[in-house]
């Protein structure tokens, strides 16, 4: 595309912005999470169980008169305080009477009321019977099927002597089967193909490289929830199994308790995060029994020498598109079982937890001093025990773990309500260097609790309606080495947060956060120095609704690091969403400019994206980014969605490195969704 066509673009991009610019409208907190969470891992999450869940609730509204803890948490909008005080108030004076009587719940707010409405409804307590045949017939159904590409190729698809270095086609297929009743049961079927990959082809004879079956069912007798097929066990805090979505650090200064069932099904496009086999809660009275098992065969990296043939890294990205990824396709078996066994009662809660794990092949990682206490062998184990209790105006809940060779962790936590207006929170960690756990995701600044010591502090101010302060420090150390960090090192990171909601149609959010760290070692002689690195990021959002179809997003982010030199970054993003009331249609649309001095610097921004889908690009360098979303109802059962999305690069002929490299400075992605739905209410 030349200059005069691109620009040409832009400008008519520019004129449409105002003419119609969701369908889908993803709460400003959970943006800012996944921001943070792909920052922190370098890639997008592809759990959608969220977004799944919301949908479900729209069909299907929780009754607040009979929810439990559990189902309350499944919101992803309440904190436990705030769970907490609902149940309180309804043990003391009985069923409410209409959503708006939440407002008298202490902690809840009209702001919160507002984001709970659509996926809530009040109705008589009425213990439901539901017959396992109707499960079957009663509910709906939903056909998905989600196609994309990058428009520009990439080296890896242009054939070099004859050769691809990919093997397959440049699109990526996305398929799910998926039946619902209510929240009582669930099953279907995904398939997903990575770019590159091969379809019904080579190694793929039989369609997609990813095949996910699941059934899940709950409250049938003393049968809690039942798995077969793919699901997710999240444990205690995290510290030895926790494989769901799930945040650390964010604007919510108070968002640090892990919360969620034990067991979960699993319906996502990721390949690694989950398990395979069957699990069972049994509840009677106060006690609560979890057992599962899985064997699941897993792609890795696999090395010999004269000790014989073993494992150095598991991969978790799900890519089987070049020779190398091909060659280490499915070659490890994974066996793991564990359980849980939970005393639960309204004020307290302890629970015993264990998994174990066997592998086909000895796991050992590179011989880096890094690696001194990584996992090693055949088999690995670890056991915990968690609690949660309350008392009065104060929540404390801990893990304390430890693996198979006796090294532990411990989590300890609690939040306060020190006022009607101000809460508190605090999480100490201690995670021994030699502590290893292979599917665990706790509130820590590592990816994965390990080799970590720290105290965070958080403060959640509301001065008046319509005002909100969140503050938070964490100061954390790493006793042991780290990757690209050759001594042991610390940080800390600060936040401050302001958000002001004069009104249902304004939103307006400032937030200011430092950190400092040890960065990797600059090689001088024979001497390794580590060196501070300060960053500061600052961000303004303000969304305004200027009718009731049609509403503007602002979005200003800047960041300044200390890396070698000063290193600057800027963007700049204006949305506009246009959703008519009645109407099967709706629009969503942004216009970006970037500027960073490196990758280094570069900035993460949520995007809208067709139905429950999501993209979280990084933009570094200098040019500007734009994309349309449009969402429309063409039949009753038929929804269909396309995304366009473009990056223009003012000062590059070249975009990504190896087999990902495009040659140019356009990178665009289109996007097209049709889901079919029958059957129950739509």
């Amino acid at each position: 595309m030349g200059s005069f066509s691109r620009y040409s673009f832009i400008t008519f991009f520019a004129v449409l912005f105002y003419l119609v610019v969701s369908a889908q409208e993803i709460p400003v907190q959970l943006q800012q999470q996944l921001e943070q969470l792909a920052d922190a891992s370098g890639e997008e999450t592809e759990d959608d169980a969220y977004w799944q869940q919301l949908e479900r609730l729209l069909n299907s509204p929780l009754n607040i008169n009979q929810a439990g803890e559990d189902e309350l948490r499944e919101l992803n909008v309440l904190n436990e305080w705030q769970i907490i005080n609902l149940l309180k108030y309804r043990q003391l004076l009985g069923d409410l009477l209409s959503v708006y009587e939440l407002q008298a719940v202490p902690g809840w707010d009209a702001q919160l009321l507002r984001r709970l409405i659509p996926f809530v409804t009040v109705s008589k307590s009425i213990p439901s019977k539901h017959d396992l045949l109707q499960r079957f017939k009663g509910g709906t159904a939903t056909l998905l099927l989600r196609l994309s590409q990058l428009l520009e190729v990439q080296q890896g698809f242009k054939r070099i002597d004859g050769e691809k270095k990919y093997a397959g086609s440049r699109q990526r297929i996305f398929t799910r089967y998926r039946y619902t009743y209510k929240n009582l049961l669930q099953y279907g079927w995904s398939g997903d193909k990575d770019a590159g990959e091969n379809f019904f082809a080579g190694s793929q004879r039989y369609g997609f490289d990813f095949n996910s079956l699941h059934l899940f069912a709950r409250k049938m007798g003393i049968i809690e929830s039942l798995a077969f097929g793919d699901y997710t066990v999240n444990m205690g805090q995290g510290l030895i199994h926790w494989q769901s979505l799930a945040f650390k650090k964010s604007g919510d200064a108070i968002a640090v308790k892990r919360q969620s069932p034990v067991l979960k099904p699993y319906t996502s496009a990721g390949e690694y995060n989950f398990l395979r086999g069957i699990g069972i809660t049994l509840r009677k009275r106060k006690m609560e029994l979890t057992l599962f098992a899985s064997s699941r065969r897993l792609s890795v990296s696999k090395d010999a020498d004269s000790s014989g043939v073993f494992v150095s890294s598991i991969s978790t990205s799900g890519y089987h598109r070049t020779a190398s990824e091909l060659s280490g396709r499915n070659l490890l078996d994974q066996v793991t079982a564990g359980g849980s066994i939970r005393y639960r009662t309204t004020s307290l809660q302890v629970g015993i937890n264990m998994t174990h794990y066997k592998f086909s092949l000895p796991l050992r990682k590179r011989d880096e001093p890094y690696n001194l206490f990584s996992i090693k062998g055949k088999q690995w184990s670890n056991v915990s025990i968690d609690y949660a209790y309350t008392y009065r105006n104060m929540h404390l809940f801990g893990e304390i773990a430890a693996d198979h060779r006796f090294n532990v962790a411990t989590l300890q936590g609690g939040i306060f309500s020190v006022d009607p207006s101000m809460d508190v929170a605090f999480v100490y960690r201690n995670i021994a260097k030699e502590y290893q756990s292979l599917n665990a995701n706790a509130f820590t600044e590592n990816a994965s609790p390990v080799n970590e010591k720290g105290l965070y502090l958080g403060i959640t101010w509301r001065p008046s309606d319509g005002w909100k302060i969140d503050v938070f420090a964490d100061h954390y150390e790493f006793p042991w080495l780290k990757y690209l960090t050759d001594a042991p090192s610390f940080g800390k990171d600060l936040l401050f947060r302001l958000a002001y909601t004069p009104t249902k149609l304004t939103e307006l959010q400032i937030s200011i956060s430092h950190s400092l760290r040890l960065a990797e070692a600059i090689r001088m002689s024979a001497i390794d120095y580590l060196i501070s690195v300060p960053g500061t990021h600052a961000r303004f959002y303000l969304h305004h609704m200027l009718s009731r179809d049609f509403s503007i997003r602002c979005r200003i982010q800047a960041v300044r690091l200390q890396k070698n030199g000063k290193e600057n970054g800027f963007a700049m993003s204006i949305d506009g969403l246009f959703k008519p009331a009645a109407r099967p249609y709706s629009f969503s649309a942004r216009l970006q400019f970037f500027e960073t001095d490196s990758y280094a610097s570069r900035l993460y921004g949520f995007e809208n994206d067709v139905l429950y889908s999501h993209s979280i690009p990084a933009v570094y360098g200098r040019g500007c980014r734009y994309y349309l979303v449009i969402q429309a109802r063409p039949l009753r059962d038929l929804s269909a969605g396309m995304r366009w999305a473009q990056t223009v690069y003012f000062a590059q002929t070249e975009i990504g490195s190896g087999p990902d490299l495009i040659d140019g400075s356009l990178k665009t992605e289109i996007k097209l969704q049709f889901i079919y739905s029958f059957g129950g209410r739509r």
